[in-house]
């Protein structure tokens, strides 16, 4: 069998452009809020330009709601914001000015406010976010997602979504937060430990960039060992969660390089010869996601190595941290 010596890597790159629906991009805008800021860092939601007071109102109870459970930064409590708006007599549905709106963060001990709106594009919406500073107003960072309607949006703006006689549920009250298994931290990095049938262990490290709670890359490098086999593989993945944030597929393509041994019946005696082989690799899992950032995900990864031709399934659990 013919020798082959190869050192191979893989980059890709994956760029998904689709609108949101009105709460994904709440939440994705409540992670970066909560990843541009310093932590600890006080922060109050000051206005949200809008058509509908209820619009306004649960826009911005969602976004504090999913702020304060990434925990990262403090928002205000919306109690203090109504009091100052009342006694300045300023209305959080129509536009605030920045000065009027550094002299309520000065007031409430706020060191950066966030300022958004919602306008009509066509058939669809655009959410627009901005954070600014109390100090000098100064833009810290933008936020901009075109936005699909749908039966939360129309619940506000009525014809904005499909025709539905599906609503919220009147006993849930507007601003309660969304459950915090939808929140999914933008950044991750897990090792990797398994079980490759009969006797194997597969050892990995990745990345994880999550898009948004439904899509996600991976980069990846992996160390395989059987009894008969090693492979190093390097690999891209893309994982699509069709439930928000907790069961994904996975599919992934990488390279890999390594040893096989056989027995040589000729001449009765055990040999080793290398091998390179481009990889696919689907798979299954489910995430899990804690209170305090830990990323614990059960799969099952199947490489398929075409030089080689048949598959390493992999049983195992990945541990690490998100940011």
């Amino acid at each position: 069998m013919k020798k082959i010596f190869c050192l191979a890597a893989l980059i890709l790159g994956v760029t998904f452009a689709y609108a949101q629906t009105l709460d994904e991009a709440v939440i994705e805008a409540a992670n970066g809020i909560s990843g541009r800021l310093p932590p600890q860092s006080s922060i109050v939601v000051i206005s949200f330009e809008s058509e509908s007071e209820g619009l306004t109102n649960y826009v911005i109870d969602e976004l504090n709601g999913v702020i304060a459970n990434i925990g990262k930064i403090k928002p205000v409590e919306r109690r203090q914001l109504n009091v100052i708006r009342e006694e300045l007599n300023l209305n959080l549905q129509g536009e605030i000015s920045e000065a009027s709106a550094q002299n309520i963060g000065r007031i409430l001990g706020a060191r950066y406010l966030v300022l958004g709106s919602i306008v009509t594009i066509g058939n669809q919406y655009r959410i627009r976010f901005r954070i600014i500073t109390t100090e000098t107003a100064s833009i810290e960072w933008a936020y901009t997602k075109n936005i699909i309607p749908d039966v939360v949006l129309d619940s506000f703006l009525p014809g904005a979504g499909t025709r539905s006689d599906t609503r919220p549920d009147p006993s849930d009250p507007i601003g309660e937060p969304q459950k915090t298994e939808r929140i999914v931290p933008r950044n991750a990095i897990s090792g990797f430990l398994g079980y490759v049938p009969p006797v194997g262990i597969n050892i990995g490290i990745n990345y994880e960039y999550s898009f948004n709670n439904r899509f996600s890359v991976l980069g990846s490098t992996t160390f395989i060992r059987t009894e008969w086999e090693w492979a190093l593989i390097v690999g891209a993945h893309g994982r699509w969660y069709p439930f928000k944030g907790t069961f994904f597929t996975n599919l992934g393509f990488g390279f890999s390089a390594g040893g096989l041994q056989y027995y040589d019946d000729d001449e009765r005696t055990h040999k080793e010869d290398s091998f390179s082989s481009f990889v696919i690799s689907p798979g299954l899992g489910w995430r899990f996601i804690t209170k305090k950032g830990v990323k614990i995900e059960p799969l099952i990864i199947c490489d398929i190595p075409t030089e080689i031709g048949f598959p390493l399934f992999s049983f195992g659990l990945g541990i690490g941290g998100t940011f």
